[in-house]
């Protein structure tokens, strides 16, 4: 049959609409699905929605065939429904009050099919202005419902009834019957009031004129004895504190028998809303609770609705047989519960437990059937919004999605979640278990699906105020159990207990305790790390911790304490094995703090801590371990602030030394200053060797050495150390040769060129033999030189103070402005002028390289021997120059930019050698130089080595760890050789020759017959990575 047959009804307009264009067009095509789809169609109310799914599944629709014999008017249409029989009425419950409300309809017992039968006629006349007389009229007919009304449609007026015009009546009644009309076109009172054609039930208009004693009679004893207020909270009613002190001692039934409801203090119109809600509310709890005979159903089954695990326990006892209730009775006394939903989360113990067992069993099913049920009363639709929101789609994906607007959507799972929210709070408890958190995966204890358990997580993550997630330990916290500012107490105790960088075990047990007497029982040592991480920003390194802002010599402070017996070496130099152990140390436990790669700016990232203390030369210790007892500080402080003058560290430690060594672990001086300076930063000024108090002029030890040889002429070594306790041999030598007046005069004596007395005659002889010297030597001359020329002209004699460096002292003070002094050298402005530095280098380089074709080292030599220079300069100028130089013979040398060797030379050497070698060549036993191309240069085993060393592509050199560059030992091998240094060189020659150990005497004829040494074995080879030399058997061995 067709549906829009079956659905004539103008209510069903829209509902009709949307099918058909859906091609929904007969009885048979109709589908529960297509039902469901009408949720999410604008303007389409719920209860005709279900209607129709109730029409579908009972097969009902006949009822809405049309009738031939139509009523014209909205007269007859309500008369005819006066008269049906009262099991057809089809009005719902919770759009009409079936109770009624005067005697006049009582008498008839008569009910109308219509929604709007039984309501106060004047809700009808929203729009219409009635006379107040025309009120008394109709009120003293009797008349007080649009039902009774009907049944004097027409109203004429009586020859006693005036006040108001028979043609005001006639208006009045046109329009009572239009809005009749009207008004059958909607199916629900909340319809008609969306469209804004009846006034809305209030208790001035409707819930006034009720019969309340009638009501009082519907509800059991339970309830009707109830405390009003009980009943307001359980039903989570609204209602105002000024309300709330009147009816603190009022119950259900002394509220609903009471004659009038005037309160002074509380406005009319403020009373009146409380009791429209209130009483609006009654009826839909009466409807919704009550059975097909007419009676509230309130037994205790094995579930129960909410208003009853909310109603105190002496409030139950009807409920219960007595044996239940006393035992119930008797646990609830014992442990102060109230309220069944009380013993949910309760710490209760033993048989007490026992007996309460099975009601918390029975409250854990209701509380679980209750989210079943809100759940199974949405539609796919509905559900499905839910369902993504709680897998964490955002209002807007759902909303493109369903199509609907992101307000609706939030709108939908507000009120999913209102209406959850107590029965999961309670689920929460009961997994909770009186520990005051659960974990996520306790919701499996409930054995619910996947997809509910995530919304349950939605529902108590957004409406929950009894719990709060924590996302950094994956739990739900009470926050009953906690006090409101947890955080921040428990911030304050680890930031107080943790140091700057430590371990998070220890860390842990030093505060769990502490934490512990917070009832913060949700924080173990599993979770521990991500609070840290996350709340405190603490870095997290394999188990270890790192406070926000330490840089990284603070953490290298640390972990050396930890792992160094007392202090560290720290120095620039590659070998430093203490540094190799912290390196391998941060390698393995440690990987992701970045320490730089080169022990120089390791140690400058170390020492930059003050943590760090100096504890001797090159050695630091953290200053956790230094012991330095207070009174022993403050006695040091005194004393040198009495002394108020420049320092040594030496002198203090020597002073005090007894005192230190025995009452303190500081053992030198060294350890000293830096224990001066970790406890004393501010109070004085540090330098190398030497401190004063804050403010006072900084003497230096070059100006206390000065002032010395002032007052005693000459002072040995030994004087000078006795004077300034601590100061070195070397630092003495250094404050000589930088002045310009101090010289050692021999035998380890200084004295000051002040004390040399020549004459002016001397001094122009002084000057004569000089320039004399630079003449000859073309501007160039040393201290040496000059002083034994001086001697030879019997300038000076024995008598004179003066040595080589007093001589050249005495000559840089009197003529400096003539010529350019750096002892030893003295120089004419034409080699190196006033502004350059000389240096050994420079002056070769002016002598022997520039304009010459050829370098001649042994010319180099007789210079330096001529000079008294030390040789030790040569092989330094060679080793800087050596990039620039090619070698081409045992002492001679030319300037790379200058060679005149070919590239393609160059390449047919290193193609010929190349092919050539198999394994290794030692070059002082190669002899086919009339196979290498013909060059300039006469071939010898000193330019080979050079031009591999410098040009080679398909060969390279592995060379000896002590050697000369005048002294041939390099050994060839192929560029892509496994050999990589000259120990291993030796092992393949062993292994070769099946020998895993030699004596001295068979490793030297080895060595010399392979082509590896000539004279004698290296001293690499007695303790190299693979091979080392045991001095008792007199064995290299291999490891």
């Amino acid at each position: 049959m067709k549906l829009e047959i079956l659905l004539r009804d103008n209510k069903w307009k829209i509902i009709r609409h949307y099918l058909l264009i859906n091609n929904v067009t007969h009885l048979d095509s109709l589908s529960l699905d297509m039902i469901n789809e009408l949720y999410f169609v604008p303007g389409v109310s719920y209860n005709l929605i279900d209607e129709l799914k109730y029409m579908l599944a009972n097969n009902s629709f006949s009822n809405n065939l049309p009738n031939k014999q139509c009523a014209k008017t909205p007269r007859d249409l309500l008369n005819k429904g006066l008269e049906e029989d009262e099991h057809e009425n089809n009005i719902a419950t919770d759009e009409y009050l079936s109770e009624t409300s005067n005697e006049q309809l009582t008498q008839k017992k008569q009910k109308s099919k219509y929604w709007f039968s039984n309501l106060p006629w004047e809700t009808i006349v929203k729009d219409l202005k009635i006379k107040n007389s025309f009120k008394e009229i109709i009120y003293s007919r009797g008349i007080y419902t649009v039902n009774e009304l009907i049944s004097v449609l027409p109203v004429y007026l009586k020859e006693n009834e005036k006040g108001v015009r028979a043609v005001t009546v006639s208006e009045y009644n046109g329009f009572f019957e239009n809005r009749i009309k009207q008004l059958i076109k909607y199916d629900s009172l909340s319809n008609a009031q969306n469209e804004g054609v009846i006034n809305e039930l209030t208790w001035e208009n409707y819930y006034s004129k009720i019969d309340r004693s009638s009501i009082a009679s519907n509800l059991p004893n339970s309830l009707i004895n109830l405390n009003l207020l009980d009943f307001l909270e359980m039903e989570n009613l609204e209602y105002d504190s000024r309300i709330s002190r009147r009816l603190q001692e009022e119950t259900l039934y002394s509220f609903l028998n009471k004659d009038d409801y005037k309160y002074r203090g509380i406005s009319s119109s403020h009373l009146g809303k409380f009791l429209t809600c209130f009483f609006k509310y009654l009826y839909e709890f009466i409807s919704k609770n009550t059975n097909t005979e007419g009676r509230i159903q309130l037994e205790f089954e094995g579930r129960f609705p909410f208003y009853k695990k909310s109603l105190k326990i002496s409030h139950l006892k009807k409920l219960l047989r007595n044996t239940e209730f006393d035992k119930l009775f008797s646990v609830a006394k014992k442990y102060s519960i109230n309220t069944l939903n009380e013993f949910i989360g309760k710490k209760i113990e033993g048989d007490d437990y026992y007996y309460i067992y099975p009601i918390v069993k029975k409250l854990e099913i209701d509380y679980l059937d209750n989210i079943n049920k809100l759940i199974s009363t949405y539609s796919n639709e509905r559900y499905n919004i839910v369902l993504k929101r709680s897998l964490g789609a955002t209002l807007d994906e759902i909303g493109n999605s369903v199509g609907l607007t992101r307000e609706r959507v939030r709108q939908i799972i507000n009120k999913f979640s209102s209406k959850a929210l107590m029965d999961i709070e309670y689920l929460a408890k009961i997994i909770e278990a009186d520990r005051g958190y659960f974990m996520k995966e306790d919701w499996l204890f409930f054995q619910i699906p996947d997809e509910h358990m995530s919304i349950l997580e939605l529902v108590i993550n957004e409406k929950s105020k009894e719990y709060e997630y924590l996302w950094y330990t994956g739990q739900y916290i009470s926050k009953d159990s906690i006090s409101n500012n947890w955080q921040d107490k428990l911030n304050s105790i680890v930031e107080k207990k943790s140091t700057i960088f430590g371990d998070i075990h220890e860390l842990y047990e030093r505060i769990v305790v502490e934490i512990h007497s917070l009832n913060i029982y949700f924080l173990n040592e599993e979770n521990f790390s991500n609070y840290l991480d996350s709340q405190l920003k603490y870095k997290i390194l394999h188990g270890s911790y790192i406070k926000p802002g330490v840089n990284t010599g603070e953490i290298l402070a640390i972990i050396i304490e930890k792992n160094f017996s007392f202090d560290i070496k720290l120095d620039s130099n590659d070998d430093n094995e203490d540094l190799k152990i912290l390196r391998e140390i941060m390698r393995k436990q440690f990987p992701e703090i970045k320490i730089p790669d080169n022990n120089r700016n390791l140690t400058a990232v170390i020492t930059r801590n003050p943590q760090m203390v100096l504890s001797d030369r090159g050695r630091y210790v953290n200053a956790s371990r230094v012991y330095f007892p207070k009174f022993l500080q403050e006695l040091i402080y005194s004393w040198i602030l009495e002394k108020n003058s420049t320092l040594t560290y030496k002198e203090v430690f020597e002073h005090f030394k007894g005192q230190l060594i025995f009452e303190s672990n500081i053992n030198n001086s060294s350890f000293l200053h830096g224990a001066l300076q970790y406890y004393y930063e501010d109070e004085f000024d540090f330098r190398r060797d030497t401190f004063v108090p804050m403010g006072k002029e900084h003497v230096s030890t070059g100006k206390r050495l000065h002032k010395l040889i002032d007052e005693q002429n000459i002072l040995s070594l030994e004087d000078i150390q006795q004077k300034i306790p601590g100061i070195k041999d070397y630092q003495i030598f250094a404050i000589v040769e930088r002045s310009e007046d101090l010289f050692n005069r021999g035998n380890n004596e200084i004295t000051s060129i002040k004390f040399v007395n020549f004459n002016r005659e001397k001094d122009k002889e002084l000057l004569y033999l000089l320039q004399k010297e630079l003449e000859e030597n073309l501007g160039f001359t040393s201290a040496k030189a000059i002083f034994e020329r001086m001697q030879d002209s019997n300038i000076i004699n024995n008598e004179d103070i003066l040595n080589e460096a007093g001589i050249f002292q005495y000559l840089k003070l009197k003529f400096k402005d003539k010529f350019n002094f750096r002892y030893p050298y003295i120089l004419t402005e034409s080699i190196i002028p006033h502004t350059e530095i000389i240096t050994f280098s420079k002056v070769i380089h002016y002598f022997f390289v520039e304009g010459q074709d050829i370098i001649d080292r042994s010319k180099i030599e007789k210079f330096s021997k001529k000079y008294g220079l030390s040789n030790l300069s040569i092989y330094q100028f060679f080793q800087e120059n050596s990039e620039k130089l090619i070698r081409i013979s045992k002492e001679k040398y030319i300037l790379k930019d200058n060679s005149d060797i070919l590239s393609e030379d160059l390449n047919n050497i290193d193609n010929y050698l190349a092919d050539t070698i198999d394994n290794f060549l030692p070059l002082v036993d190669f002899r086919n130089y009339n196979d290498l191309p013909n060059i300039e240069y006469e071939w010898n085993e000193f330019l080979l080595e050079d031009l591999i060393a410098k040009f080679g592509k398909r060969i390279r050199l592995i060379d000896r760890k002590t050697n000369y560059s005048h002294f041939i030992s390099s050994i060839a091998v192929p560029l892509n050789s496994n050999f990589k240094n000259y120990e291993d060189l030796v092992i393949s020659v062993m292994k070769s020759n099946n020998k895993k150990s030699l004596n001295t005497r068979e490793m030297l004829k080895l060595l010399q017959t392979s082509g590896l040494t000539s004279v004698a074995i290296p001293v690499e080879l007695s303790n190299g990575e693979q091979l080392w030399f045991n001095p008792r058997s007199d064995l290299y061995q291999l490891r």
